[in-house]
């Protein structure tokens, strides 16, 4: 076999079919697409044969010689089965009770929400373009309609790309984004200062066309308003997305002060160190988790960053103390973050069955939680309790 007759991208392959990644992706998935993979993981680099995809071309969507014949009683037949599901349809629906009807999004629908940019001529700003892109995946990962890119996943994308400093993302940009991280659509935008007055504005397109879904805003006089603006932020996005927003009464879904911290001061500091914990340069970012801390000892998610960079520090003892800090305020953090800090105090303890679980549960909620699948590789390499599912 030639060497020109090998695709080794999903890039190529879909140019092949001229079909779309995410159509070629779905083929693979429902139709077995013959695509291989190097070390046969899910995760690893994939390439496939021309003449394999033809022959699949060939069998797999070949038109069939199938003869219908009209039949009164099949006509009949889906008439009352129209007639049934439309009776359904507006049972689930209830519209004489005057509510909104909800549609589940489908599995496919993955959210990257991209940092934002500045407009407002204030350097000292600088910090919350970053700052509001976490707030709000931490917010909106509380909801099981949507998948939301991590923080960990969507730093990793961007510096491969080399856009970690960008915060204005030409089409280009934002296709390679996408690609690298199966995102469904993406959230851009900025902020700016007039008269006194903060606005934080966003806009979601679509990652097929990139075609603008919505967008909206939301302002404030307080310019240290931020985390209350992320909060009133999220539930504009998932409206755009044809989601319902997060209803006031449900207590599996908090405001951000109560799984962060209240103080815009405390999270300046905490997005500053985080991204500093990004860089591997803990020199920086420890010190500005200790001053997230001081402003609010009670910050748990500052414990648990704070704990991990003296952990790839190797400052074990520094690592102790401040993940018992976060094991003492868990409950002030989401709940994936309180399955880290549970699953770290028993890795800790040696107790990797335990830590293995609750390590599992983090992914479930957040599928590329970077902290978690290293120490779930780290467990499965030094206990063998853990393996991954083919």
């Amino acid at each position: 076999m030639v060497d020109q007759e090998i695709l080794d991208s999903w890039k190529e392959i879909s140019a092949y079919l001229n079909r779309s990644i995410k159509t070629c992706q779905r083929w693979e998935s429902v139709y077995r697409l013959p695509v291989h993979r190097l070390d046969g993981s899910p995760k690893a680099s994939i390439f496939a044969y021309k003449d394999e995809l033809d022959d699949w071309l060939h069998e797999t969507l070949r038109p069939k010689d199938v003869k219908f014949a009209f039949n009164p009683r099949i006509l009949l037949f889906l008439t009352a089965a129209i007639l049934v599901l439309a009776v359904i349809f507006l049972f689930l629906w209830k519209p004489w009770t005057g509510q909104d009807l909800s549609f589940i999004p489908p599995e496919e629908l993955t959210l990257a929400v991209l940092f934002f940019q500045n407009d407002t001529g204030d350097e000292n700003l600088d910090v919350w373009t970053e700052g509001i892109s976490r707030m709000l995946i931490t917010k909106l990962i509380q909801s099981r309609r949507i998948k939301v890119l991590s923080d960990d996943r969507l730093y990793s994308i961007l510096h491969r790309l080399d856009l970690s400093e960008s915060r204005n993302y030409t089409t280009e940009q934002l296709k390679s984004i996408s690609e690298l991280s199966s995102a469904s659509h993406v959230v851009k935008g900025y902020f700016t200062k007039s008269a006194d007055i903060l606005r934080i504005y966003f806009t979601l397109q679509d990652s097929e066309n990139f075609d603008i879904v919505g967008t909206d805003y939301v302002e404030s006089r307080d310019v240290g308003d931020f985390i209350r603006m992320a909060d009133d932020l999220s539930p504009k996005i998932m409206s755009c997305l044809g989601i319902a927003p997060f209803k006031p009464n449900n207590e599996e879904v908090k405001s951000l002060a109560e799984i962060t911290t209240p103080s815009a001061e405390a999270y300046r500091y905490y997005s500053e160190g985080v991204k500093y914990y990004h860089r591997v340069d803990y020199r920086v970012g420890i010190p500005l988790m200790e001053h997230a801390i001081d402003v609010d000892p009670e910050f748990a998610l500052a414990w648990l960053m704070l704990s991990r960079m003296h952990h790839n520090r190797s400052n074990l003892k520094a690592h102790k103390k401040a993940l018992e800090q976060a094991v003492k305020h868990k409950n002030r953090g989401p709940r994936w973050a309180q399955f880290l800090i549970d699953g770290s105090d028993y890795y800790m303890k040696c107790e990797y069955r335990e830590a293995s679980e609750l390590f599992e549960q983090v992914i479930n909620i957040v599928p590329d939680q970077a902290a978690a699948l290293r120490s779930l590789a780290a467990i499965s390499s030094n206990s063998g309790i853990y393996t991954v599912s083919a």
